[in-house]
């Protein structure tokens, strides 16, 4: 009897473990699956940057890039709001991506490394930071709303001298290793290497600010949060068809009266700014320059340094103007826009022929301006046109009228 239940207690035992074995490899091959699908879609474009999205129970995040916005795989989302669906910043090695969560909140999320073959020139989580966090998820933490993420407090290994022996001019040092927790920065004995001053620890602040036309203030700080990007000369991302190397991303805030993009520990050099992207072209409501444009010289040395401001100027519209002869819409001799941000009087571009011909003028950046038409042998005609946050066209100025001289100061730079 007790060999009958021993045999059966052995064979219940052999069917469990077989069973077991079974579903292990059952996961095994999921969490393949998963890895391999995910590392597919990571590092590939997508269309709407915050988007978060499942691809075989692997979370991914849209960050918006330039010149394309990509998937990232997601580690874990934080409480913690974000401004700008897509945005980024990195630090402590932590690349993070302003995503929409399951309740439409915005909210970071903390992202994986991307593999070599997908993470060319794009920014991601380094490895070694990565490990760090899978081991302590909660190795970041967020001060507050507007401060960039850091490392928590965690158990370091410090270097404790024993004893020193000098030979010539070498000095050999024996060490014995203790284990303390730390709040601060750490401390060692070891001597200041040849980069110390070059590579910081520094913060740089980089003032974001907009102009009603290019070059022309006064200047105003941009009127929200945007994403803010430093770029070295290199390889990787191409801005302004010349290709740059993307260092660190960040998103702005206001700080006492000015809009800043804030970043730490930056090594010293030239560095190019790219607010929203870094192609010529438009964010928001205002125009970006040529990258070359955004120049910024950092100095590691110092422990805080506010860059010279960036500037955007106010997104510029189009006027399109007609005039008329004894009722009949005509050619005249000329058409001219003047006054408010323009620095020199811009001329009216021809188009159409006959009783179709229209002025057209490019690049006016909204204000108050003055239209002169001049047309022999009528007097010239003037008139006050407003340019807002629209296109505009103009009624049909009929031009054997009285000359309508403007009764309101025209807006003129300084």
């Amino acid at each position: 009897m007790n060999r009958f239940l021993t045999k059966k207690m052995i064979s219940s035992i052999v069917a469990l473990t077989l069973l077991l074995g079974v579903g292990v490899l059952i996961a095994s091959r999921d969490t393949s699956s998963t890895t391999r699908n995910a590392a597919l879609v990571a590092g590939t474009p997508c269309k709407k940057p915050g988007q978060v999205t499942k691809v075989s129970k692997q979370s991914v995040v849209c960050a918006a890039l330039s010149p394309k916005n990509i998937w990232y795989p997601v580690f874990q989302e934080k409480k913690w709001i974000c401004a700008k669906l897509g945005g980024s910043r990195k630090q402590g090695g932590i690349y993070s991506v302003c995503g929409k969560n399951k309740s439409s909140k915005k909210r970071w999320f903390l992202t994986m490394p991307l593999t070599s073959k997908s993470n060319a020139g794009l920014p991601t989580t380094d490895q070694d930071a990565f490990i760090k966090l899978t081991t302590n998820p909660e190795l970041i933490v967020e001060t507050s709303p507007t401060t960039p993420i850091a490392l928590a407090a965690s158990t370091e290994t410090t270097l404790i001298p024993a004893t020193e022996t000098t030979r010539a001019s070498n000095t050999v040092s024996t060490t014995t290793v203790s284990t303390s927790t730390t709040t601060a920065p750490r401390s060692t004995t070891t001597a200041p290497t040849s980069t110390t001053g070059a590579t910081g620890p520094n913060i740089v602040r980089v003032p974001i600010e907009v102009v009603p036309a290019i070059d022309f203030g006064p200047a105003t700080p941009y009127p929200e949060r945007v994403s803010v990007s430093l770029y070295k000369l290199g390889v990787g991302t191409d801005c302004s068809t010349v290709p740059y190397t993307l260092v660190t991303s960040a998103t702005s805030a206001r700080i006492g009266s000015q809009e800043i993009a804030t970043f730490t520990d930056i090594p010293s050099g030239t560095y190019y700014v790219g607010i929203g992207g870094c192609d010529t072209g438009t964010v928001g409501d205002f125009d970006r320059r040529n990258i070359t444009t955004y120049r910024v010289l950092i100095d590691a040395s110092l422990p805080s340094q506010l860059t010279t401001p960036i500037r955007l100027s106010k997104t510029t519209r189009s006027v399109t103007a007609s005039a008329s002869i004894r009722g009949t819409q005509s050619a005249i001799t000329s058409m001219t826009l003047s006054g408010g941000f323009l620095s020199d009087d811009l001329a009216g571009e021809a188009t159409g022929s006959g009783s179709s011909t229209t002025y057209f003028f490019w690049g006016v950046p909204p204000g108050v301006y003055t239209l002169t038409m001049v047309q022999s042998p009528y007097p010239n005609r003037l008139e006050r046109v407003t340019v807002g946050d629209r296109n505009l066209v103009t009624p049909t100025y009929e031009m054997s009228g009285m000359v309508v001289v403007p009764t309101t100061p025209i807006l003129v730079p300084a």
